[in-house]
């Protein structure tokens, strides 16, 4: 995160939506957790709490790795391939078409 902070007044020269990006994915990290062992919780309350935790985590991989792609895109000239909030609306997408079975909706 030092980099990031060192940085941050420079963003704007990515541009405002690639630059959003970017915040978006350092603000998600840097969201403080209460110390678990501080909290007087039952198990079934922290493995939902842990699975909703890795869930998340794989969602915010993915937009590290989107908003990489997006930075590689612009320093080489290639073209961007879209805002977090254009894959957000595609993992809805997905998970609207998906259904038990891994068949689409509406098929078979």
């Amino acid at each position: 995160m030092p980099i990031y902070e060192a940085n941050v007044e420079k963003l704007g020269v990515l541009g405002s939506s690639i630059a959003g990006d970017v915040a978006r994915v350092f603000s998600s990290f840097s969201v403080n957790s209460t110390s678990q062992d501080k909290l007087n919780l039952d198990i079934k309350f922290l493995i939902a709490t842990s699975e909703g935790v890795i869930e998340s985590m794989d969602i915010w991989m993915e937009d590290i790795s989107h908003v990489v792609k997006r930075l590689v895109a612009l320093e080489h000239g290639y073209k961007d391939p879209g805002t977090l909030f254009e894959l957000d609306q595609q993992r809805e997408q997905r998970k609207h078409n998906a259904a038990p079975g891994g068949k689409p909706r509406g098929a078979g």
